[in-house]
């Protein structure tokens, strides 16, 4: 007896083989149509063999799959034996947008969509895992206590260009306006500062490399 059948339709191979094979690289079994239907042998025979005996069926969703008659009959038979739910004999994946239709629209599914491949890999572990211990842990959400800003970093927040590495000099404009933007912090309003001068000469970069300052500062 298998662990899982895999349960996809053919627009969805890749996703199915990439499924199985971190089910396999976890210890559990698999039952894939692309791999364990041998030519030669008779494809309803082996799709009823594998929705019969494997422990669990793996939906992959997709909008291709909810059109494809054959899937629908592969979910059903694991729906069927667990219409509730509570076993969680049939753990649906989703890996492509989509909103599952009529009955499996209540099952919770493990969402693959929109995330890299180690996150994909640790969303579906977890789904699969039936002892997964419970957290004794978690970050407290509240404020994180201030910390010291590291000098060189630019603005939390910002829509600024990011700093050419190789400008150099201006190190007595950049003091001056250090100087100037530490003086202008003490009062209640934001320091400003302005910058002028021929196209070309490092205003821009000037600007940048003076959001080292402590201070908020605004320069144009």
């Amino acid at each position: 007896m298998a662990d899982f059948f895999i349960s996809y339709t053919g627009a969805n191979r890749p996703w199915a083989e990439w499924i199985a094979v971190e089910l396999e690289r976890a210890g559990y079994t698999t039952v894939l149509q692309a791999w364990d239907f041998r030519p030669g042998t008779d494809f309803m025979h082996k799709m009823q063999r594998a929705v019969t005996s494997a422990g669990r069926t793996i939906a992959v969703l997709s909008p291709a799959y909810f059109g494809s008659a054959f899937g629908e009959a592969e979910w059903r038979a694991a729906f069927a034996k667990d219409p509730t739910g509570e076993q969680g004999l049939l753990v649906p994946v989703r890996v492509q947008p989509c909103e599952p239709p009529g009955l499996l629209a209540t099952r919770v599914y493990a969402d693959l969509v929109d995330v890299d491949e180690d996150g994909a890999r640790r969303r579906l572990l977890a789904a699969v895992d039936r002892d997964r211990p419970r957290p004794t842990r978690a970050p407290f959400p509240g404020a994180a206590p201030q910390r010291p800003r590291f000098p060189g970093l630019g603005p939390g927040v910002t829509n600024l260009p990011p700093r050419n590495p190789r400008f150099s000099g201006r190190a007595d404009v950049l003091e001056h306006l250090h100087r100037e933007l530490r003086t202008g912090s003490a009062a209640a309003v934001v320091p400003t500062g302005a910058v002028h001068g021929l196209g070309g000469v490092g205003k821009t970069q000037l600007a940048l490399w003076s959001t080292r300052t402590a201070s908020p500062a605004t320069t144009t």
